[in-house]
């Protein structure tokens, strides 16, 4: 699929090197015209994380997942200081921390028309 918007973004703010993951489903809705015509309309719901500062300011505004960075940083230093990772690293068990996320919903994103 080539969307001439979506490579205009990805040219305007995308670096060679950046990665990029891109996930999702295309879903063509069929519909009337108010003359009785079929119509077809194929709609995109696009979706980031890390609420980077450019989601904000695209066209639409990004929605995204928002990360709690601090809690992650301070978890990751207990785990070190605690001396949980080499306990972990010795055990070959994983370590399991719950952060809490946002999501914030922007206009990039709508849920399906019927």
């Amino acid at each position: 699929m080539n969307s001439d918007g979506l490579v205009g973004v990805a040219e305007r703010f995308l670096k060679k090197g950046s990665k990029v993951y891109i996930e999702g489903q295309l879903r063509t809705r069929k519909w009337q015209d108010a003359s009785g015509n079929d119509r077809y309309t194929t709609e995109v719901s696009v979706a980031g994380f890390d609420d980077t500062p450019t989601a904000r300011v695209v066209w639409p505004p990004l929605t995204t997942v928002r990360q709690p960075i601090n809690e992650m940083a301070a978890a990751a230093a207990d785990i070190l200081i605690s001396g949980e990772a080499r306990r972990a690293m010795d055990d070959k068990l994983p370590i399991k921390r719950m952060l809490d996320f946002e999501l914030i919903v922007r206009q990039s994103c709508a849920p399906p028309k019927a």
